[in-house]
């Protein structure tokens, strides 16, 4: 009897764990999610350094996830750190190239770091997709007249 209940319990238990969640089944994963909260919390209360940190202790864990490279880069841009950003946004859009929030953010870094050619192309890119994007349009508006490029 005893062992016809460690059976059923183990059935249970396996049962259990193959409907759960992937990443509710890794303490990687947990390990990552709380470090990317973490990191989160820092940035919105004005620490980048240990924003940034952080970011790094997440992204040696998972490093491919698009949301916390995204987010060391906006770290790095408010710092000013633009060509930290910029390696970051290109790592996220690596991850999700589809994404034009990312993407409106790399050509934000360009921008702000004084190379409008290096924006148009995103920017191009995010007008082709999403074609309500009006900070978009008039960002590209500004890179044509800066670098006096005719936009057709």
């Amino acid at each position: 009897m005893f062992r016809l209940s460690i059976l059923v319990l183990t059935g249970v238990l396996i049962a259990a764990s193959a409907s759960a969640p992937a990443h509710a089944q890794s303490p990687n994963t947990e390990d990552f999610e709380r470090l990317f909260a973490r990191a989160m919390e820092l940035q919105q209360a004005g620490d980048m350094l240990g924003a940034i940190d952080t970011y790094k202790a997440a992204l040696t864990i998972i490093p491919d996830r698009a949301d916390a490279l995204s987010n060391l880069g906006a770290a790095y841009v408010r710092l000013g750190e633009f060509d930290d950003a910029i390696a970051q946004y290109e790592a996220a859009l690596k991850s999700d190239p589809t994404n034009d929030t990312i993407r409106l953010n790399l050509a934000l870094a360009y921008y702000k770091s004084a190379r409008p050619n290096q924006a148009i192309p995103q920017l191009k890119r995010i007008v082709a997709s999403a074609p309500d994007a009006k900070n978009a349009y008039l960002l590209l508006a500004d890179c044509y007249l800066q670098t006096g490029q005719d936009p057709n």
